[in-house]
Parts: C-alpha cells; sequence; structure tokens
C-alpha cells in the first residue's frame, strides 16, 4: 500500500476540470462528502469517528486511483507514518504472532496509513477550514451539552459521554476544544461565539473533574496562546489575558477540582514515602498497571509479548488481587507498548510524536497550525491516561483532527523544501 501511494504522485495523468466538475456531480461524490462531514460529531460516539475515517479514506484510495495526483506533501506525510506502522507489525511478526495476532494488530493501527488518504479526500471533497469550523464547533457544543443532559438525567457528577466515560470523552472534547480556541484567535468576526462554545466546554470539562483532561487543555491553550505570539508578536496582550485566565482558572480549580487532585498528591505522597500503593480507584489502579508493566518489560525488553499478550504479562505482576481492578483496560500507552513492543513499542511512539509535529508544524492554515501543535503536545500527557491507538475512540477523533490540519496545503511542501 506504501508503495502503491508513493507512484501514485501529483506529477503523473493530472485530471482536468471536466472531470473533476463530473466528480462532483456524482452520488459517490456527494456521499463521501456526507460521510465526511458527519464524521465530526460523529466522534462523540465510541466507534463514529473511526467509521467516518475508514469510509472517507477508503473514498479516497479509490480517488486516487483513478486520478492519480497525490500531492507531495501528504505523500511524505504517508511515508513516515507508513513506515510506523510497518515498525509495530514487524515487530509482532518477530515476536512469532500468529497470522490472527499479526492481523489484530495490522487492523488496530491502520489509522496510520489512513491520514495522509483522509486528507487527500477532504481536499478533494472541498472541505476545508471555513467548513470543518463550523463542523468542530457544532460538535463541540452538541458534546457539552450530552454532558450536561446526562448529568442532570442520571446525577452523574463525573459525565461523559453515550457510551464513553468522563476520560476517553473528556479527551475527544479537548481535542476540539484546542481547535474552537485556536480559530477564534484568528478570526474577530467568530471570536465571541468560539469563545463562548470554549467556555461552555471548559465548565463540563472542570464539573467532570478528570485531571488530566484538564491539565492537557490548560497546557494546550498555553501553547496555542504561545505559537499565536509568535506568528504575530503581540506578547503583552498574551501576558494580560494569560495573567487573568489564569487567575480564573486556578479559582475555579479550587471551587470544582481541588479535592481531587489534593487527593492525587497524598496518593503519590504514600507511595513515594512507604511504596504502598492507595486504593483510591484511580491513582491506585494506574500505579498498580505501571508498577507491573514495567516489570513485564523487563522481561522482555527488546520485542516485548506481543500487543495481545499485554494484559496476560501485567496480570503476572499485579499485586492486587481484586477482580475488579485486574480486569480493568490498561489506560496507559507507555505501558501498552513496552510491554507489546518492547524497546521499540519506545521508539514508535517517539516517532509518532516526532512526525505528528513535523507534519502539524508545515500546516498551512495559522489557526490549524497551532491546533496541531497544541495537540501533539498534549498527546503524551493524554497516552499517560488513555490509549491514543487501537482504535480507542480517541484514536478515530486525534486522527480526524491532523487530517482537519492537513485539509490545507502545507506551507513547504515537505520532502522537497519547495513552497505549495
Amino acid at each position: 500500500m506504501g508503495a502503491l501511494l508513493t507512484n501514485l504522485s501529483d506529477d503523473r495523468n493530472k485530471v482536468g476540470p471536466a472531470s473533476i466538475a463530473k466528480s462532483k456531480n456524482s452520488v459517490y461524490w456527494n456521499a463521501a462528502r456526507i460521510v465526511a462531514m458527519a464524521g465530526f460529531p460523529a466522534s462523540l460516539l465510541s466507534a463514529g469517528a473511526t467509521v467516518s475515517l475508514a469510509a472517507v479514506s477508503l473514498f479516497g484510495l479509490g480517488t486516487l486511483m483513478r486520478d492519480r495526483d497525490f500531492p507531495s506533501d501528504l505523500k511524505y506525510v504517508h511515508r513516515l507514518f507508513f513506515s510506523l506502522y510497518l515498525l509495530v507489525v514487524l515487530v509482532e511478526v518477530l515476536n512469532g504472532g500468529s497470522i490472527g495476532e499479526i492481523g489484530s494488530t495490522a487492523f488496530n493501527y491502520l489509522p496510520l496509513p489512513a491520514l495522509a488518504l483522509y486528507a487527500y479526500s477532504l481536499r478533494k471533497l472541498e472541505l476545508g477550514p471555513p467548513i470543518l469550523d463550523g463542523l468542530i464547533c457544532i460538535t463541540l457544543i452538541a458534546g457539552a451539552a450530552i454532558s450536561v443532559g446526562i448529568a442532570l438525567t442520571i446525577q452523574s457528577y463525573r459525565p461523559g459521554g453515550l457510551d464513553m466515560d468522563a476520560l476517553s470523552y473528556g479527551c475527544v472534547l479537548a481535542i476540539w476544544l484546542l481547535f474552537v480556541v485556536s480559530r477564534a484567535l484568528e478570526s474577530a468576526r467568530l471570536s465571541i461565539f468560539f469563545l463562548s462554545s470554549a467556555g461552555f466546554a471548559v465548565a463540563v470539562l472542570f464539573y467532570a473533574q478528570t485531571k488530566i483532561v484538564i491539565a492537557a487543555v490548560l497546557v494546550g491553550f498555553v501553547c496555542i496562546g504561545l505559537v499565536w505570539v509568535v506568528q504575530n508578536g503581540r506578547w503583552l496582550v498574551f501576558v494580560a489575558v494569560a495573567t487573568v485566565t489564569l487567575i480564573l482558572l486556578s479559582w475555579v480549580i479550587g471551587q470544582l477540582s481541588l479535592e481531587r487532585y489534593a487527593n492525587l498528591w497524598t496518593s503519590v505522597e504514600i507511595y513515594i514515602h512507604e511504596g504502598r500503593i492507595t486504593q483510591d480507584g484511580s491513582f491506585g489502579i494506574r500505579m498498580e498497571q505501571v508498577v507491573a508493566g514495567w516489570q513485564a518489560f523487563l522481561d522482555k525488553p527488546l520485542l516485548g509479548h506481543g500487543l495481545s499478550s499485554v494484559h496476560s504479562a501485567v496480570l503476572e505482576y499485579f499485586a492486587s488481587q481484586d477482580p475488579a481492578w485486574r480486569s480493568i483496560r490498561i489506560h496507559n500507552d507507555y505501558i501498552v507498548h513496552m510491554v507489546a513492543f518492547g524497546a521499540l513499542g519506545l521508539v514508535f511512539l517517539a516517532g509518532y510524536l516526532i512526525v505528528a509535529f513535523i507534519a502539524m508544524n508545515a500546516a498551512g492554515d495559522p489557526a490549524y497550525r497551532r491546533a496541531g501543535l497544541a495537540l501533539v503536545v498534549t498527546m503524551p500527557m493524554m497516552m499517560s491516561a488513555y490509549i491514543i491507538f487501537n482504535m480507542s475512540p480517541v484514536s478515530g477523533a486525534v486522527t480526524l483532527a491532523m487530517g482537519a490540519v492537513l485539509s490545507v496545503p502545507m506551507r513547504a511542501r515537505l520532502g522537497t523544501g519547495h513552497n505549495t
């Protein structure tokens, strides 16, 4: 597949205006456009973003095989992500995995090679910032409203989504929140509405009191602000707004989330000084998984145990015999990849973040560049508490978000040094 897409370059058999116009009028084109647009609000459901990603990427593959006009910037991005995809599949093969296990790994990491195809499809479907901005903002408002409805209906103090818990749902909302805030800084016409929508979502996230999501959002906001300053040279404005925002957020954290952060700090102190893991249902579970995961990693430090064997390998060293704790999915990308693929798993994660940074930093739209960079900066935090890969609800949303950034031709054609 990688070789196929590499050969389908923009230097051969370019299509003319008549062919493009014919494509736009087809049922195939219109259906793909609807599915692509629906993918953003569908990301509020656990499988929604992934289903849309798959369908739109297949449309892109079919279109590419017909038109043979893969842009050089997307071709370069595809090469990098496809190389990472081959790395995890190759390690699974070297681990002696069965056909089913190799196939499972190959399937779970398909969003990597699908990203460039998805972005190519958005360009062919003429879905760029004006339309995507509206879809993302609507998604954020709807997502926050769903959480409010759940909180009021079932009296949940940590509301999630219709079929996602507070953590995974919070990560999805955080992704779209970064895009809305970044666009608000770019467009004076949209700033009031977008910032109001962002404020609504921030209030919902703080109410849910998901520590890692709140921390990621704050770091993302700082990243967006810093990149905006570099782009526009408005240091005084940034300092003034950041100061006011910090004061307000400190007050909100004190009102809504201080107790949970205090409990976390207490749990950390107990572990550091006594070596004892508290049974608090949050930090305790994750700390058990980290300690057991590290020991499982040391058993096979180079190639790991294989993706399908991660849970059983970690349970071998799990101290707690609580069945509820032992059945919980491992919410840590670092542990999952260390145990599954050994040291090469950490190489994969580092490579993924580097490639993502390169792609997002070259974004052609200033607002999407800020949002994309903020997403990359916050991903290491999200990875410590949730799975961004393996077809999780967050993996689909992350790929859609990066695809939105790449829907605009890059400032420079990566790998060539030429401007677009």
